[in-house]
């Protein structure tokens, strides 16, 4: 009976502490998924070359920007 006494508030405190450590892990993890998954879709895309390199997808207003020459037949489509 004293063991009882002794192991049980022993083992419900250590797993209150382990459900809030759990708790608290999954919001942080949560948290920087959400502001990983916001900085990815704040950039551009991006297209992949059969090299493995990306390629960013520019708007015709940004290509502009960045001093690229457009040519007259993609400038049609607009």
């Amino acid at each position: 009976m004293l063991r009882v006494a002794i192991y049980v508030p022993l083992l419900g405190f250590f797993g209150w502490q382990a459900l809030d450590r759990f708790a608290n892990g999954r919001a942080a993890a949560d948290e920087a998924f959400r502001e990983h998954l916001s900085a990815w879709l704040e950039q551009p895309t991006h297209m992949m070359l059969p090299n493995g390199d990306a390629l960013p997808m520019l708007t015709p207003e940004q290509a502009r920007a960045q001093g690229y020459e457009l040519p007259p037949s993609f400038l049609e489509s607009e």
